[in-house]
């Protein structure tokens, strides 16, 4: 690819991002990372009592309600069980 190609994708990518943080109502420039430090189970620690709450709000409403299931360990061992079954 030529640098004019790259700087062009790099462009739509950005806009991409723009236009998705807007539809998710998210501040203009914000950042991401997906990976921390390689390690699975980290970002755990870093989510606050008050998004755990939302979470488990949420969950409650729509698949524990829906499938009797108090939360996401109760769903991971469910589907263990079906797929051994």
């Amino acid at each position: 690819k030529s640098r004019a190609d790259m700087v062009r994708n790099l462009r739509l990518s950005q806009t991409n991002l723009a236009a998705r943080d807007a539809a998710c109502g998210l501040p203009p420039g914000g950042t991401t990372s997906k990976v921390m430090q390689g390690k699975v189970g980290l970002g755990k620690s870093q989510i606050t009592d008050h998004v755990r709450a939302a979470f488990d709000e949420r969950w409650q409403a729509t698949l524990g309600a829906q499938f009797g299931l108090a939360d996401y360990a109760a769903f991971r061992t469910a589907v263990d069980q079906l797929a051994r079954a």
